[in-house]
């Protein structure tokens, strides 16, 4: 009974946040998801002025008057682009339609993926285009090379022969190279190289290890009974992992819900952007709150192997700590261990969760345990 009204009370929730981002998203203007200098997320973008800087766009419709001026890169994922302006760097269109109307300049190279393209104006780098049909005005002028992955070109400038390498020639490194640098934020950072990047891995696992001990030994001194509690609920950890399992599809269904929202009403991020930070910020407590038992368990098996003395709870924390977080991230240090560090953190982490809520933290069928400090 009392779940059935858990999942009545959370619909009817999530029923009226929809209904609540319909009824204002019918009476606020379109504002952008995203609004800043050189990105942006909205319905219809229009630039007529100068950008000092490459710019980014996702929006319906893409329009760049005959003044507009972007002094780097442009990429655009729209339906509908038009430009009569100046990108005095690379072009890069995803869409439906692209036209370059007379007038407009591009100082690098042009990549489009859309259905189709018209180009007038003139582009002094290199086409790369996939799509259906590529038509070159009559007053198109072109100074690099075309590269065409799908379609036909009609070239209607006169007395010109197109002539087109195959999309495969070109250089798919490079190409995956610039795309890296252009979209990922390098902030001044520094590449390290293997050695440095081992150093730094193994530094951050040995921290970690130390901190989770810290924080397991400190949780057995204030928190005897609900550790003890969760331990007997970790003896099963196939029912414990059904029900953090389910937790964390419930958490991806409710951020799916909230991007939803903001996206349809961007207001609605002033309520739902601290309430989502606050259900993150209890989940990781969860998580760790599940964790300290595991480390428990795992400590006072190993103390056990080495010796049959009763070995203090604290000793047990430390030792299962540095155990746990060593056996997870150590395979990160072999090529493709990564994945199996992740699945490794994925499971212990959905075991903690089931653990910390089905025992409501330790204080559900509590009971004497030898984690009580004498």
């Amino acid at each position: 009974m009392r779940s059935r009204r858990a999942v009545l009370i959370l619909s009817l929730f999530i029923a009226g946040l929809f209904a609540l981002a319909l009824f204002v998203g019918s009476r606020l203007p379109q504002q952008p998801l995203i609004d800043g200098d050189n990105m942006g997320i909205t319905q219809f973008y229009r630039l007529d002025s100068t950008v000092d800087d490459s710019l980014f766009i996702v929006a319906d419709k893409v329009e760049l008057l005959p003044n507009s001026h972007i002094t780097g890169d442009a990429a655009f994922v729209s339906s509908d682009v038009e430009m009569s302006g100046r990108i005095d760097g690379d072009l890069t269109v995803t869409g439906e339609t692209v036209v370059l109307r007379p007038g407009a300049y591009v100082g690098g190279d042009v990549l489009l993926v859309a259905n189709g393209a018209r180009l007038d104006g003139e582009v002094s780098g290199d086409i790369t285009f996939s799509g259906n049909q590529l038509v070159l005005a009559a007053d198109f002028v072109l100074n690099g090379d075309i590269a065409l992955c799908s379609g036909d070109i009609l070239d209607q400038r006169p007395g010109a022969v197109t002539e087109s390498q195959p999309c495969t020639n070109l250089d798919v490194a490079t190409l995956l190279e610039s795309f890296r640098a252009n979209v990922m934020l390098q902030s001044g950072a520094v590449a390290m190289d293997a050695q440095g990047r081992f150093t730094f891995v193994l530094a951050g696992t040995i921290l970690a290890a130390f901190g989770l001990a810290a924080l397991a030994t400190l949780s057995v001194a204030l928190f005897p009974r609900q550790l003890g509690a969760m331990s007997t609920a970790l003896q099963r950890p196939h029912s414990q992992f059904l029900t953090g399992l389910l937790t964390v599809l419930l958490l991806v269904g409710l951020g799916a819900a909230v991007v939803f929202l903001v996206a349809l009403v961007p207001a609605l991020s002033i309520v739902l952007a601290p309430l989502s930070f606050i259900i993150g910020v209890a989940f990781v407590a969860l998580v760790l709150a599940g964790t300290i038992p595991m480390t428990l368990g795992i400590g006072g098996w190993l103390l056990r192997r080495v010796s049959s003395a009763q070995w203090p709870p604290l000793v047990a924390a430390t030792i299962g700590s540095l155990t746990l977080v060593l056996v997870v991230c150590l395979p990160a240090f072999v090529p493709y261990g990564a994945l199996v560090t992740l699945a490794a953190i994925g499971l212990i982490g959905t075991v903690a969760v089931g653990a910390a809520l089905s025992t409501r933290l330790g204080t559900r069928g509590q009971r004497a345990t030898y984690f009580v400090q004498g």
